[in-house]
C-alpha cells in the first residue's frame, strides 16, 4: 500500500479527523454491488448470545448503507451479496432474517464505533474488482488479508502432515514471519483506531496458534506409527518444545480465548497419544486422562477450576458413569471456587433428574399467537420434543425426518412438540409461517437459568425428548429421527407399535389389490 508524506497542517488535520471519527458511537457501511444478484445484501455479525442478521435492500444501482452502534470494540460484520439456497431455506424481507447459504459471495469487515466503510465490487469479479475504502479501512484490508493467508496456509499445513519435521518447522517459520509482516504492511499498532489490546491479542493468538500447529504434528506423528519412539525425533531436537515454556498457563483471561482453548484441546490430545503410545483409548480412559492434564498443567487455581468444569460440564450427558462420577468427586475436593461446585453438582443432579421413569419437569411455551401451553396439557400421550432453533443447520436438516415421524404415527396416541430455543420469537415466527410448518410449534427462547432449557439442561441442539402417557421420562436424550436407533426406541413402545404394524399391513394390503 502507497503512503502520501503530508504536510504538518495535513497531520494535525487528519489528527482531528480521527479524533472526531472515533468520538461516534456508530459506524456505518456502505457500498456498491455491480451486477448483484440478488436485490439485498445481508449483514451478519456475532451479537451474543445469537448471530444476528440483517438484511439492505440495494438501490436500482446497487448501492447501500447500514448504520449500526453495536461495536463498541473491533468486531467482524460479514456482508453477504449472493446466496445459493436449497430446498430447507430460504429469505425474509424486513429488519431481521435467517439466511442460511450454501456458497457464499462474502467479505468480512472489522468494524467499530466511528468507522466509514465504503465498498465496491463486481460480482463477477470479485477477486479483482473488491476495494475498501474510507475511515477503518487499513483494518478492514488487514483482516482480508490475514484470512486469505490463514485458508491458503492452513490448506498446505493439513498435507505436511507426513513430511520431515525440519520441513514442517520451515514452514510454520515463513508463516511466522508472514503475519509477523503483514500487521507491518498495515502499521497496525500505529493505527489511530486499533486498541493495542487488540494487536497483542493477534500476537498472542499467533503464539497460540504456532503451538497448537507444533503439538498436533507431534500427535499425528504418534498416532500414525503407534507407539512414542518417534517422540525421540523431537526430543532429539532441544528447541523443538522450546515454546511450551513461554505459554499463559495461569492467565485466566484466557479462558474466553477460543485460540487458547482450542490449543489446551490438542496439548490434552498430544498427551493422551503419548501416554498411549497411538493406541485409541476407551471414552472413559481418554475423559480420565484429559480430566488429569486439565487438573495439572494449570498454574492458576482459578484457570484451573473453570477449565475443569467446562471439561465436565460439556460432558454432563455422561454423568451416570463411574468414571464421569469419579471425576466429579475429585472435583469436589479439590477445587477453590464454590460456586463452580454448586453450578456442576446441581447440572449432575438434573441429569439424573432426567432419568428414565422420572417424572418430566412441567414448563410454559408459547405458539406464533402468543397462546400459552404447558406439557402437562398433553399428559395420557406419548410425547416427543424436538429443541430447535432456525439458526442451527443440523436442526433444519432433521425437520423432513420429523415430518416423516408425524405422518407415520398419524392418530396415534402421540404428539410432537417442536419448541423452538430462537432469541429471536419474530424470525422464528416468520420462518414457521414462510415453511409451513403444522403441528405443534411453540417458543421458549434462549434463557439458560429457568424454564425449559434450565430444567431439560438445553445446552446444545438439536435435542429430542420422549415422555411417555404418565409425564415420564422414557429417553432425555433421545437420538435424531434420522438415526436408526430413534426408530428402534420407538418400536419398544408396544401400545404405539402394534398400531402402526397395523396401519403399515393395511398399506400393504391396500397397495395390492
Amino acid at each position: 500500500m502507497k503512503r502520501i508524506l503530508a504536510s504538518a497542517s495535513m497531520v494535525a488535520l487528519l489528527s482531528n479527523t480521527s479524533l472526531l471519527a472515533q468520538q461516534k458511537d456508530y459506524a456505518v457501511i456502505s457500498g456498491t454491488i455491480k451486477n448483484a444478484p440478488m436485490a439485498y445484501v445481508v449483514i451478519e455479525r456475532a451479537i451474543q448470545p445469537v448471530t444476528k442478521k440483517d438484511t439492505v435492500q440495494l438501490d436500482a444501482n446497487g448501492a447501500f448503507t447500514f448504520k449500526t452502534n453495536e461495536p463498541n470494540t473491533l468486531q467482524v460484520y460479514r456482508v453477504n451479496y449472493s446466496f445459493k439456497q436449497t430446498h430447507n431455506e430460504g429469505v425474509q424481507a424486513g429488519a431481521s432474517t435467517l439466511v442460511v447459504p450454501e456458497r457464499p459471495d462474502k467479505f468480512d469487515l472489522l468494524i467499530s464505533n466511528g468507522f466509514n466503510i465504503n465498498l465496491y465490487v463486481d460480482a463477477k469479479d470479485k477477486e479483482n474488482t473488491l476495494k475498501v475504502t474510507g475511515y477503518g479501512s487499513e483494518a478492514c484490508r488487514y483482516y482480508a488479508d490475514k484470512l486469505a493467508f490463514n485458508t491458503k496456509f492452513n490448506t498446505i499445513y493439513l498435507k505436511m502432515q507426513r513430511a520431515p519435521k525440519d520441513s514442517l518447522l520451515d514452514y510454520l517459520n515463513t508463516y511466522d514471519k508472514a503475519l509477523n509482516e503483514l500487521r507491518k504492511k498495515y502499521t497496525l499498532d500505529k493505527l489511530p483506531y486499533v486498541p493495542n489490546e487488540y494487536v497483542q491479542h493477534e500476537i498472542q493468538n499467533q503464539q497460540f496458534n504456532m503451538a497448537r500447529m507444533k503439538w498436533y504434528y507431534a500427535q499425528s506423528q504418534i498416532n500414525r506409527h503407534k507407539n512414542d519412539s518417534i517422540l525421540a525425533v523431537f526430543e532429539s531436537d532441544p528447541h523443538y518444545f522450546d515454546f511450551q515454556k513461554d505459554l499463559p498457563f495461569g492467565v485466566l483471561a484466557n479462558k474466553d480465548n477460543p485460540n487458547y482453548v482450542q490449543m489446551i484441546s490438542i496439548y490434552t490430545e498430544y498427551i493422551i497419544a503419548k501416554n498411549n503410545k497411538g493406541i485409541k483409548p476407551t471414552d472413559a480412559d481418554k475423559f480420565t486422562q484429559k480430566y488429569e492434564c486439565y487438573k495439572s498443567i494449570f498454574t492458576s487455581n482459578e484457570l484451573r477450576d473453570f477449565m475443569m468444569y467446562e471439561m465436565l460440564d460439556r460432558y454432563n450427558i455422561r454423568a451416570t458413569e463411574p468414571w464421569f462420577q469419579s471425576c466429579v468427586t475429585d472435583f469436589n475436593k479439590i477445587a477453590s471456587s464454590d460456586s463452580l461446585k454448586a453450578e456442576i453438582n446441581n447440572t449432575l443432579l438434573v441429569r439424573k433428574q432426567m432419568a428414565k421413569g422420572n417424572p418430566a419437569p412441567d414448563f410454559v411455551a408459547f405458539d406464533a399467537k402468543g397462546n400459552q401451553h404447558m406439557l402437562s396439557d398433553f399428559k395420557g400421550q406419548y410425547v416427543v420434543i424436538d429443541g430447535w432453533a432456525t439458526w442451527c443447520k443440523p436442526c433444519v436438516a432433521e425437520i423432513p425426518y420429523v415430518k416423516k415421524t408425524e405422518k407415520d404415527f398419524e392418530g396415534k396416541n402421540i404428539v410432537f412438540l417442536s419448541i423452538s430455543i430462537d432469541n429471536d420469537s419474530t424470525r422464528w415466527r416468520k420462518y414457521v409461517e414462510s415453511k409451513g410448518m403444522t403441528g405443534h410449534q411453540l417458543w421458549v427462547g434462549n434463557n439458560k437459568t429457568k424454564g425449559f432449557n434450565k430444567d431439560y439442561l438445553v445446552f446444545g441442539i438439536p435435542r429430542f425428548i420422549f415422555i411417555d402417557p404418565q409425564g415420564n421420562f422414557i429417553d432425555a436424550q433421545l437420538p435424531r429421527p434420522s438415526y436408526p436407533e430413534f426408530q428402534n426406541i420407538m418400536r419398544q413402545q408396544k401400545d404405539l407399535i402394534q398400531g402402526q404394524k397395523a396401519k403399515e399391513e393395511t398399506a400393504e394390503t391396500n397397495g395390492g389389490q
